[in-house]
């Protein structure tokens, strides 16, 4: 994942205490005890550790991810039993320093759009009163509203503005769900076939984002967006 930085602590079991380094750039030493991915999706210890067991918690995700492992963690064990590659380090007489690898997967956001189609009925009685009813079997059409990437940093792109994403139709309680599983980014919601007796709904943009709730009415028709 090379969009931008993970953020990382690392617990050690038999200091029983988090891992923290006293660090020094542009002649100010200041400690470091939250570790950061670089652009290549990596991350080494400023400076090696000794022998033992180490918890590596992830606290801040990449941005459009999710933790995997936000109680367990990621157990690593630095040993001459297990297996790791090596670097050499030039300041201290070439001596070899063991590169233990632990790979930490993290899960995309996405969303769903949920539709709720309700037409109004119109009746006589003593007082005048409006009712809505669901209304069953009209098409959505979900359009990506802007070009969609994979929110990697790899350049991926999944949709194209204006790519038919998905075609959704609604049940008997006038309800239509798209899929689970639609990336991040804004989308273009459009009415297929309305009833003959009601007007038209207008095409409207809803946006899946980490930070949002999605919840927009439109009085055309009853339309509801959650």
């Amino acid at each position: 994942i090379l969009n931008n930085s993970s953020t990382f602590k690392i617990w050690s079991y038999s200091e029983e205490c988090y891992i923290s380094f006293n660090v020094t750039e542009n002649g100010e030493t200041f400690i470091i005890d939250e570790f950061q991915t670089n652009s290549d999706g990596t991350l080494i210890t400023p400076e090696p550790l000794f022998p033992g067991k180490y918890l590596i918690e992830e606290i801040v995700p990449p941005d459009g991810y999710a933790i995997l492992s936000s109680s367990t963690g990621y157990v690593v064990e630095i040993s001459n039993q297990n297996e790791c590659d090596y670097l050499t380090d030039s300041q201290s007489n070439n001596a070899k320093i063991g590169v233990f690898t632990v790979n930490i997967p993290n899960a995309p956001i996405t969303g769903e759009i949920e539709i709720v189609k309700e037409g109004q009925l119109l009746y006589e009685a003593k007082d005048s009163v409006d009712n809505y009813i669901p209304l069953k079997g009209i098409i959505f059409n979900i359009y990506a509203a802007e070009d969609i990437y994979s929110p990697d940093g790899q350049g991926t792109l999944l949709y194209s503005q204006n790519d038919l994403v998905e075609s959704i139709i609604t049940d008997e309680y006038g309800r239509a769900i798209s899929s689970n599983s639609l990336p991040l980014g804004t989308y273009t919601i459009q009415e297929v076939n309305t009833p003959e007796q009601y007007v038209e709904a207008v095409p409207f943009q809803v946006t899946i984002s980490k930070d949002n709730t999605l919840k927009e009415v439109l009085t055309d028709n009853h339309t509801l967006v959650v």
